[in-house]
């Protein structure tokens, strides 16, 4: 049986993750897509097909992280 460990962002919104992911890489993965998020919201001022692709960016990336585990 594999252990799950449950993180919880500043939201109070609590998710599972695998065990491998520490909860200080999970900390630097939530650090990483806030600024992601922030850089996303400033380029969507430049005109909206840059907001489409980044936004595709920042998915695929949260999918790499693993935080698309719920």
């Amino acid at each position: 049986m594999v252990e799950k460990l449950y993180g919880c962002d500043k939201t109070n919104e609590c998710i599972e993750f695998p065990q491998q992911l520490s909860q200080h890489e999970y900390q630097k993965n939530i650090k990483i897509q806030e600024k992601l998020i922030t850089m996303v919201l400033q380029l969507s001022r430049i005109n909206s097909h840059v907001f489409v692709t980044c936004l595709m960016v920042i998915l695929y990336l949260e999918s790499i992280f693993g935080l698309l585990h719920k």
